[in-house]
């Protein structure tokens, strides 16, 4: 499919590096193809309306790990399998163990080093005036992790 392209109230077009979807009542999603990470974006109309990997949207963090069948947990990967959707005839996604590695365990000390020194932006300025309001600890987390892929 060339870009920009529509289909009825669906745009998709390039911008920069990522592929962008959006849809006329408030959802955009940006995937940039490489290296799996989407981002999504909803207008407020959305606040509480939406379940799922993403989160509920209802800015309370604590429940953002509610599984599919309405527990909070802190066990991501309990979470992540309880969203698991099987397709008619297809081969079911393999569960996540409880265990699971981080991406960082098997890299080089000066690698590591290096993801932290990036990562370590999040807690300087202008995100300081932020950190009373929004804990940059899950930001770390994903930070390292997505530069550890």
């Amino acid at each position: 499919v060339q870009l920009p392209h529509h289909i009825h109230d669906v745009e998709l077009e390039r911008i920069s590096r990522y592929v962008l979807v959006t849809q006329q009542h408030g959802f955009t999603l940006a995937w940039d193809g490489h290296s799996g990470s989407v981002y999504i974006k909803l207008s407020p109309e959305w606040v509480g309306r939406t379940c799922g990997l993403c989160g509920n949207f209802n800015a309370d963090v604590q429940d953002d790990l509610k599984t599919s069948y309405g527990v909070v947990t802190e066990d991501l990967s309990m979470f992540g399998n309880s969203w698991v959707e099987e397709e008619p005839h297809q081969v079911r996604c393999p569960m996540v163990p409880s265990m699971f590695p981080s991406p960082c365990a098997s890299r080089d000390p000066h690698i590591l080093l290096k993801v932290e020194e990036v990562c370590a932006m999040l807690l300087e300025e202008p995100f300081t005036g932020c950190h009373e309001f929004v804990s940059p600890l899950s930001y770390m987390a994903s930070c390292s992790n997505d530069l550890c892929l």
